[in-house]
């Protein structure tokens, strides 16, 4: 019998299917999603859930399944078996029971933020459901409170007492910083001369302003001198040993990359002694954090430092191998504007 209209083009043994591509499945003219379903029972019992969600992004961008939403109903389960407890872990001062709707819906939420990284959203696949609750904003976060737990008019009125004590020299440093948008800048200067002073005072004015302010050095004690300064490896979980194709071990959905959104400015000490690689991770995991494809992801880097000082230790490496691993031998040197610091002392003007 021939079709004589558009929904006979739709039928096939006496059902009329609601689109073409259904119709096409039921003649047989098309791939179904067996080989997919096979992929994802194969990994279940094996793989992370979050593993499996990558896997689920990544069949879902390229392999096109017919229908995503009966893949996605019938892995959920799989899919999000770690998101309880993280929840939970995300949640633990507040007291807060969560369904497996919950779960499968923050599963829905992290999905939906990996296939970013493809160009893609759960918009684009029809009929795969979307979260519906607000994920992006982590409450309880300690980082982020560590962070901007301050008394502001205290940090006011200390930064204009550290001002009032700077240099032309230092205060042009300090407003080049201040001023910047998105860029990378290099205190160069020798030990004793307020370069320390000088990051102080910014993190003071950035968080004045109600903004974060990251302080981290290249060693321990170099970060004791910083204002709430970490070490660089223990704030952004820089990788040991780090090398050219590193990222930080940033993930999404954790405190510390909700921490990282809201950072406006990162002041790194002492990091002529970092190989080029460690820049170059922490760098990476800024732009994938951030789905920014600029430097830091668009956060101001303030580098501080005195390359005459020791370089980065590559065990025995000769002299062109250790100036080779310094950031002035990275990628990033380049697009960094440098202040070099006279061998004044602070508030000293001759």
């Amino acid at each position: 019998m021939n079709a004589e209209s558009w929904a006979d083009l739709r039928t096939f043994n006496g059902h009329t299917y609601p689109t073409y591509k259904e119709a096409c499945k039921a003649l047989g003219l098309l791939e179904d999603d067996a080989e997919w379903r096979q992929c994802l029972a194969e990994a279940a019992p094996i793989q992370s859930g979050s593993a499996l969600r990558q896997l689920f992004c990544t069949i879902l961008f390229h392999c096109a399944p017919t229908t995503p939403e009966a893949l996605w109903n019938e892995f959920k389960y799989s899919i999000c078996n770690d998101l309880e407890h993280r929840l939970e872990n995300i949640w633990q001062y507040r007291d807060r029971v969560f369904t497996d709707g919950d779960v499968y819906d923050y599963g829905l939420y992290l999905i939906n933020d990996n296939l970013k990284n493809f160009g893609k959203t759960l918009q684009d696949f029809p009929n795969m459901p979307e979260p519906q609750q607000v994920w992006n904003v982590i409450p309880g976060n300690r980082l982020l409170q560590e962070e901007t737990d301050y008394d502001v008019e205290e940090l006011k009125r200390r930064g204009d007492e550290n001002k009032a004590k700077f240099n032309a020299e230092q205060l042009e440093m300090f407003n080049a910083v201040m001023d910047s948008m998105e860029n990378m800048i290099f205190i160069h200067s020798a030990g004793g001369c307020g370069k320390t002073f000088i990051c102080n005072t910014l993190a003071s004015a950035v968080w004045s302003n109600e903004d974060v302010a990251l302080c981290v050095a290249s060693s321990g004690i170099a970060a004791l001198l910083l204002e709430g300064g970490r070490t660089a490896h223990s704030r952004f979980k820089i990788p040991i040993p780090a090398l050219d194709t590193s990222i930080a071990n940033i993930k999404r959905g954790t405190q510390l990359s909700q921490l990282l959104l809201q950072t406006k400015v990162v002041i790194w000490d002492e990091v002529p002694i970092q190989h080029k690689n460690v820049i170059a991770s922490v760098d990476q995991g800024f732009r994938d954090i951030l789905e920014k494809d600029v430097p830091f992801g668009g956060v101001t880097v303030v580098f501080g430092g005195d390359f005459q000082q020791n370089l980065s230790v590559i065990q025995w490496g000769l002299r062109q191998q250790m100036i080779a691993a310094s950031l002035k031998r990275g990628r990033l040197w380049d697009q960094t504007q440098v202040h070099i610091g006279s061998k004044h002392e602070i508030g000293s003007d001759s």
